[in-house]
């Protein structure tokens, strides 16, 4: 093996040449992406300082540094008290950290350590970033008064090194040294903060080359003595969100930090777009302008993205602008002027009306073959094309109208699913999945569907009840609390009401346990439930009676404003007088 060229040095006895080296070379091998390179590397390192020792007398300190130059505390304040003091100063192990001379049992300790493979990885090379990150933990810490330790562990400071095997080492010495709490008493905030920032990149990560650093850090949590009461907050309902956040920023981090993938947009599009945790407020939207400032350029799609979908041109005349300045600051950061996206934006509204009425327009039509191309020709043209993969337009219109309206003429369904066929094979973007999976599976039903279902002639309408509401009421809207519930019962007669209004066909996805379909068909709804292929057939003045006798139930049970009754009184009897008419 030559050391020199691993280390791509020429060979020297300057053991600081030899660290830089190191320290350059091991950004290019990461120990988890490429561990047998960075392991070739670790061990190129050790060879190349014992050569220095051996051939130097004169050895450069154990950290390649000067006194002065160093980022730990150099010094202490007469005016602190003596729990109040800088940790570096305070603790024992504090001079190895800044890089101060060494007493001689220092030294005795220092080399039982370098003896230890733990105690290589902890002290080797511990970079400015780690120590800016361990002062700037050591002086919140020590603050007096209650802390926010999610706004802390929102800071750059912190983001920068809270995923360093060596930082969290650092982090869990820190806390079996420092002396203003024991070990097992340290601040229940704080024990279930460190939970939340490491609870998702502990999940994820499968053997690593060094496991000791994040496992010494998670044994000094769960010495904790409230621990099983922290294990038992991180279940609970009210907490979710928050650890969801941590969950997000580990998931974007993991994608755009470590995997350098700043080209697609799928990683956003899976967390902002229709259905994903918003970023908007709070700390998460500054680590998510950490991500965005951290990273290398992205592709000029991720910030048309970014842009249009946090309508971040029009956002300083906003509510949210305090809470979604980080992320336009860090965008502007890169050089990109927002304000140059506001035209583009104001034509938004205009050219997706014009798309969506053409849409409908196809979906209206009795299509034949002789129509195939003049959709195709719409697919490619350049209004479709510029939205093609605009998650606003496909989840919040195209999507949300595919929806209502279950059956579409056939022949617009294989066009459009053999478009983003094509297109999919060109981007691995998440947008349009869920429109285009829709579309795909309704290919063929416009002819079959229903037609192998068994059905009902008998319990009608109460097949229907069971249905059509309790099974949509517990299924669909399984994740509502109980307070909820008056709003999640009147949200589904709503629906319900609306559709027969418009006389239209209506679907209900039941997440995993399959879909219910209400099919216009003449004077009749087909009611369908494709996990059991039943159907049953109701007149319209059947359905209206069902929900006549609901909205009598709902209004009766819950507490309703005389304005709300009315308006709802009002629709059933539109509705009725519609029905008897026709």
């Amino acid at each position: 093996m030559n050391i020199w060229k691993i280390l791509q040095i020429e060979a020297t006895t300057d053991t600081s040449q030899i660290r830089r080296a190191y320290a350059q070379m091991s950004k290019v091998y990461h120990p988890e992406r490429e561990p047998e390179r960075f392991q070739e590397l670790y061990k190129a390192y050790q060879e190349a300082l014992k050569y220095a020792n051996t051939y130097q007398d004169d050895e450069d300190d154990f950290w390649g540094e000067d006194e002065e130059e160093s980022d730990g505390y150099t010094g202490q304040s007469d005016e602190k008290d003596n729990n109040q003091r800088d940790s570096f100063e305070q603790l024992d192990l504090g001079r190895k950290y800044a890089g101060l001379e060494k007493t001689v049992q220092e030294e005795k300790e220092d080399t039982e350590w370098e003896n230890d493979s733990f105690g290589d990885k902890l002290y080797t090379h511990v970079s400015a970033e780690i120590k800016v990150g361990l002062n700037a933990f050591q002086e919140y810490f020590l603050q007096q008064g209650p802390k926010d330790w999610c706004v802390f562990f929102a800071t750059p400071a912190f983001l920068r090194v809270q995923f360093e095997e060596q930082f969290a080492a650092l982090l869990a010495e820190f806390f079996k040294e420092q002396k203003v709490y024991a070990p097992e008493e340290l601040p229940f905030e704080l024990v279930r903060e460190l939970f939340f920032a490491y609870d998702a990149f502990m999940e994820e990560r499968g053997e690593e080359l060094f496991e000791d650093g994040f496992t010494a850090l998670f044994d000094v949590l769960f010495a904790n003595q409230k621990i099983e009461l922290i294990l038992n907050q991180l279940e609970e309902e009210k907490y979710q969100y928050e650890r969801n956040e941590y969950k997000t920023y580990y998931s974007i981090y993991k994608r755009v930090i470590l995997e350098k993938d700043t080209q697609s947009t799928d990683i956003w599009e899976f967390h902002i777009g229709v259905g994903g945790i918003s970023i908007r407020g709070g700390e998460l939207c500054e680590k998510v302008a950490f991500i965005i400032s951290e990273a290398p350029e992205f592709s000029p799609e991720v910030y048309r993205y970014l842009i249009h979908r946090l309508d971040l041109t029009r956002i300083k005349n906003s509510t949210r602008w305090q809470e979604l300045e980080p992320i336009y600051q860090a965008i502007e950061g890169k050089g990109i002027h927002i304000d140059a996206y506001a035209e583009e934006e104001d034509r938004r509204p205009e050219e997706v009306r014009a798309l969506m009425a053409e849409i409908k327009n196809w979906k209206k039509s009795q299509l034949t073959e002789a129509d195939r191309e003049g959709i195709r020709a719409f697919f490619e043209g350049e209004l479709y094309s510029k939205y093609a993969l605009d998650q606003k337009f496909l989840g919040e219109r195209f999507y949300v109208y595919s929806v209502e309206e279950v059956m579409w003429p056939q022949i617009f369904l294989e066009e459009f699913v053999a478009y983003y066929d094509r297109l999919y094979e060109k981007t691995n973007s998440l947008a349009g999945r869920n429109l285009y999976h829709l579309m795909q599976s309704r290919i063929g039903e416009e002819s079959t569907v229903g037609d192998d279902y068994t059905e009902i002639t008998e319990n009608r309408k109460e097949w229907v009840m069971q249905y059509f509401f309790e099974e949509s009421f517990t299924k669909v809207w399984h994740s509502a609390t109980p307070n909820s519930m008056k709003s999640v019962y009147r949200t589904l007669l709503l629906n319900h009401m609306e559709n027969l209004e418009r006389q239209q066909n209506y679907e209900w996805d039941l997440m995993i346990d399959g879909h219910l379909y209400a099919v216009k068909d003449g004077s009749n709804y087909v009611f369908m439930y494709d996990k059991i292929n039943e159907k049953a057939v109701l007149s319209m003045e059947e359905y209206w009676s069902i929900l006549e006798e609901l909205f009598n139930v709902f209004t009766g049970k819950f507490f309703c404003l005389s304005s709300d009754k009315n308006k709802w009184a009002d629709m059933l009897e539109r509705i009725r007088k519609e029905i008897w008419q026709s």
